[in-house]
């Protein structure tokens, strides 16, 4: 659809072609596509095609190309021949924090960065995730995290357990490959199963991905699935034929019960980074991978704006554990987004007291650990969040408002945490009340642990906030935290957070 338009929009008639490594890979057309594992296959096939004819090369996803890797030298006599290059990703970091091929990079304080300036050779184009909101190029993402328990045997035949993943410090790694294998992962697979299959009730082109660590735990989890009484094909990398045929399958859209629809696809990594199915609704992300641009990438998935649906896919929904490294990775990007949801704040304030949507620019200028055994885990507590607004709820009042909305309707609700609570707001509004938590429940009294995390969370919070408005670096002020407390605020008693509490107020004041 999208080549139709440009086509008509620029007035061209260039047609491409793909190639699975034939002679003569453009037949005759303006060009070809090939993947990067075919060049690798026929490396001297694409270079006499390029000493032929004069190309433009488009390395799509080119993070994927580590210098000096094979691709990298297959590659390269493409790059050097061309006569114009354009390199397309949605981020410029890898995984393995290896350099990119074919980029350039300076050198700074922190070591060899992405250089993105622009030069007599080299044209940066940027494309934010803030950009793409404000377009509505995208729709805004929103985050059940599940936190759970977790018992397995380590490497020296003792019993470990953790109570919570949101706690569980250096053992999070093991704790969290312990319950992708276990119950956990089941528990958490089928709230994500259950919430998508009301919201189908309204939209029925939705579709669900659910990723997982490893192809046999993938098999793992399409079984449970069938169990559920849901259809779901599985594509990794172990079966690439039939992986390709599932992925096609899962991208088609048929009548909902007409016995053809495929709208959940299992995968591992094969799927995840340009899969372009715009009806995704729900992403179980049940990885053990916590490196940001890989879960970006995963996450985006759902972020498609749905033409065909139009308003029936206002948000994307992920399913996701509450584990410290993964709220690391949301912390990053919600920063990146900070000043669009000033911007949204200011326009709502605008709207609510009469001022035309004319802005106030005084205001404006703000792996898999083979060595353990895991034995069981369980799906203890949620907690939701709004990756584009940064709106977060916590565990006590999540459970409080998906039980009133159950009792109220006596059904699953087919609509995040996060607009549930905006329904519940709004209806507070008209009836004067204040917040949610008035018309779920009377507010209880802290007990000292429960005010420990209170503190803890809102230390946290504070900071990530902070560093975002302030554009500094992740993980600057927690060095600072450390530096002159010298403890972990996990090893801190109620007293010692209540000074760093202060010391924080102090030392990087928030006057907003």
């Amino acid at each position: 659809m999208y080549l139709r338009i440009f086509r008509e929009q620029l007035g061209y008639k260039h047609r491409i072609r793909a190639n699975n490594n034939e002679p003569n890979p453009s037949k005759g057309t303006s060009g070809y596509a090939a993947t990067y594992q075919a060049i690798v296959a026929n490396q001297n096939l694409h270079a006499q095609e390029f000493q032929r004819h004069r190309y433009i090369l488009v390395l799509d996803e080119f993070h994927h190309v580590g210098e000096g890797s094979k691709w990298h030298k297959a590659l390269q006599p493409l790059v050097d021949k061309s006569v114009l290059m354009i390199m397309v990703t949605g981020t410029v970091e890898r995984g393995d924090k290896k350099a990119i091929a074919f980029m350039p990079y300076k050198k700074t304080s922190d070591g060899m960065t992405p250089d993105l300036s622009n030069s007599e050779d080299i044209q940066v184009i940027r494309y934010t995730r803030g950009q793409a909101l404000r377009e509505e190029a995208i729709v805004p993402l929103n985050f059940e995290w599940g936190d759970g328990e977790a018992e397995w045997v380590d490497k020296k035949g003792e019993r470990r357990s953790v109570d919570s993943l949101a706690d569980a410090g250096d053992y999070t790694n093991v704790a969290l490959s312990t319950a992708l294998k276990t119950g956990y992962a089941r528990q958490l697979l089928t709230q994500c199963s259950d919430s998508w299959k009301s919201y189908k009730q309204n939209n029925s082109r939705a579709k669900m991905l659910v990723i997982a660590p490893f192809i046999s735990i993938a098999r793992k989890y399409l079984e449970w699935l069938d169990d559920l009484g849901i259809k779901a094909v599985i594509a990794t990398s172990d079966d690439s034929k039939k992986a390709q045929t599932n992925i096609n399958k899962f991208k088609k859209y048929y009548h909902y019960g007409d016995g053809k629809a495929v709208d959940v696809l299992v995968t591992v990594a094969m799927a995840y980074e340009g899969l372009d199915v715009p009806a995704i609704t729900h992403i179980a992300c049940l990885t053990n991978i916590r490196s940001t641009p890989w879960l970006e990438q995963c996450w985006a998935r759902a972020a498609r704006v749905d033409r065909e649906a139009k308003d029936l896919k206002k948000t994307g929904l992920i399913f996701m554990p509450d584990d410290q490294l993964a709220h690391d990775c949301a912390a990053k990007i919600m920063a990146q987004q900070e000043p669009i949801i000033r911007e949204r704040e200011q326009e709502q304030y605008d709207r609510n007291n009469g001022n035309n949507g004319e802005k106030d620019n005084s205001k404006s200028s703000e792996n898999s650990d083979n060595s353990n055994i895991p034995l069981n885990s369980n799906l203890t507590r949620s907690r939701a969040s709004d990756l584009s607004s940064g709106e977060t709820i916590d565990y006590g009042e999540t459970a409080k408002i998906k039980s009133t909305m159950q009792n109220i309707l006596g059904r699953d609700v087919p609509i995040s945490t996060i607009e549930m609570k905006r329904i519940i707001d709004a209806y507070n509004q008209t009836t004067g009340e204040t917040n949610s938590e008035q018309i779920i429940t009377t507010k209880e009294i802290l007990t000292p642990s429960a005010e420990v995390d209170k503190i803890r969370d809102e230390i946290e919070k504070y900071v990530r906030s902070y560093e975002g408005k302030n554009k500094l670096e992740f993980g600057t002020i927690n060095k600072e935290i450390y530096n002159f407390f010298r403890k972990s605020r996990k090893e801190m008693t109620l007293e010692e957070l209540r000074r760093v509490w202060a010391w924080l107020q102090k030392e990087y004041p928030m006057n907003n």
